[in-house]
């Protein structure tokens, strides 16, 4: 009978080791304040967060904390301060878990900002269960502590100070249904947004397949622009499922409607202009061409390699742009899009930060895969010619430009005096034509010249405390790329001759 009880415990199956369960201890402070109340979450580091029991996950009053986690193992512990603090959420990587108390010390919260306000209706009646997203000024998703309207619709969490964008993803409210919206916000301190208004919402589908054998085309992007406004709407789940559909909420309103493809597809891009949306809209069908890789470098006039520049590409023929999406070149000068064959006139435009023109190259053949980079003539800011005349302290005010380069469309071009008097009246000469030659002495006027008064800031009458901006923004007319743009300043000075002081000669030469 012994025997017959070993074999059997011998064949059967062997019972499970058990799951030990391990201590891990330590204090939470933001600063020198103990963040009492915080709750720490396990989850296993390798993924994965089944089966883990954890026992007294909490900080006391001092932010201590001795907390038992089953089983042993390598965990990702997140601290999720308590409500109304304005600590953030923190991960702390590869807790070890085992038989010997793992003690973490002292762990620093980082401290941040509360923002708080309450999702509403047109009607103005709370909406809960709105789910808020918050991006950093880098792009990178922050850990939020209730980032859930609640049953009136109220929120409040802790933020980066800084800048940030908030979404309101709408998806999970149960009821009517409501277009999500983002904000774009800049906050260094606690900030109450009030109430947030949420607009009904109508569905904007499409179906996507490719043009060569009718197939449907799964992750497709679709962007969303509001053609009054140039924004681009915040629309989660914005990207085609298997069978080729995308939907996403809108409000009402005209838009410019984006499709971009996985770019390992090689895929045209599409836009479909001023689309109206009033009701749930459909775009029917959407065709993607088969297209080939167009790819890269941009780099300045002196080799200078350049971020940020756009590319845009045009049927030489008919002059229609090709839609291409992600467009900019990246921060080591590098682009790569997709485009049909054919022969296009090709376009890098980079940001008129940098002082570099538009290269355009007409013409360029693509019959397959191709390599074009790019060479951005010089565009200089300014130059400054002649000498002014000094006025109170013997100071000569100065004359500057602001707003980037002196390019054609730029509507952020202006010119800045400093130095001068304070709080005096001045008066900017300028023109804008046909460079003449040969060129004009400085500050010499030479037809058609303009006249504009305008009222400088800082402490009046103290010298050299003087300062203001007049705008110039440039038409977006490719006619006046070339043209000179010249300007001089005077300022009203009673201790200058005439009872004029002036700057000396701003000059800048359009580029495309």
């Amino acid at each position: 009978m012994l025997l017959r009880s070993i074999l059997v415990l011998t064949c059967g199956a062997l019972p499970s080791a058990p799951a030990f369960a391990g201590v891990v201890t330590g204090r939470v402070m933001l600063g020198t304040t103990p963040v009492a109340g915080a709750n720490l979450n396990f989850d296993p580091q390798s993924g994965g967060g089944g089966g883990v029991t954890e026992l007294n996950d909490g900080t006391d009053a001092q932010g201590f904390f001795t907390t038992t986690v089953t089983p042993n193992n390598v965990y990702e512990m997140t601290i999720v301060p308590p409500p109304g603090s304005n600590a953030l959420v923190k991960v702390v990587p590869n807790v070890t878990i085992g038989l010997v108390t793992n003690n973490l010390g002292t762990i620093q919260l980082d401290a941040g900002v509360l923002l708080s306000g309450r999702c509403v209706n047109t009607a103005g009646a709370g909406v809960a269960g709105v789910n808020i997203d918050v991006l950093d000024a880098q792009g990178n998703d922050v850990l939020l502590a209730g980032d859930t309207s609640d049953a009136l619709g109220f929120f409040s969490l802790a933020v980066p100070s800084g800048a940030i964008e908030v979404r309101f993803d709408t998806t999970p409210v149960i009821g009517g249904l409501l277009a999500p919206r983002a904000l774009n916000l800049d906050l260094s301190a606690n900030h109450a947004l009030g109430n947030v208004a949420l607009q009904p919402g109508f569905v904007l589908s499409a179906v996507t397949r490719r043009q060569s054998n009718n197939l449907a085309v799964s992750g497709v992007d679709i962007d969303v622009v509001d053609v009054a406004t140039d924004a681009l709407l915040y629309t989660p789940g914005d990207k085609s499922n298997a069978s080729g559909l995308v939907d996403v909420v809108v409000p009402a309103g005209t838009y410019d409607v984006r499709f971009e493809a996985p770019f390992a597809l090689h895929l045209v891009g599409q836009e479909l202009d001023n689309r109206v949306v009033g009701a749930s809209t459909s775009l029917g069908t959407l065709l993607l061409q088969a297209g080939v890789v167009l790819s890269g470098t941009v780099a300045g006039f002196d080799g200078t390699l350049h971020g940020g520049v756009d590319v845009d590409v045009r049927n030489s023929s008919t002059g229609i742009g090709v839609y291409l999406g992600h467009d900019n070149t990246s921060t080591s000068g590098l682009y790569q899009v997709i485009v049909p064959t054919g022969t296009f006139d090709v376009t890098f435009s980079p940001p008129v930060a940098i002082p570099y023109g538009a290269q355009v190259l007409p013409g360029v053949v693509i019959a397959a895969n191709k390599v074009q980079n790019g060479s951005l003539p010089s565009c200089p800011f300014h130059t400054t010619v002649g000498s002014g005349i000094a006025g109170s302290g013997g100071i000569v005010p100065q004359i500057s430009s602001l707003g980037g380069a002196p390019r054609v469309g730029n509507s952020a071009y202006a010119v800045e005096v400093t130095q001068a008097r304070g709080f005096a009246k001045a008066i900017v000469i300028y023109s804008l034509q046909t460079t003449p030659n040969p060129l004009p002495a400085p500050c010499a006027p030479f037809a058609p010249m303009n006249r504009r008064v305008f009222q400088l800031g800082g402490a009046p009458g103290v010298a050299g405390a003087g300062s203001g901006t007049y705008a110039f923004p440039f038409a977006n007319d490719p006619l006046t790329a070339g043209h000179l743009f010249r300007a001089w300043i005077f300022v009203r000075d009673s201790a200058a001759p005439n009872g004029l002081s002036r700057t000396n000669e701003l000059r800048a030469t359009l580029c495309l």
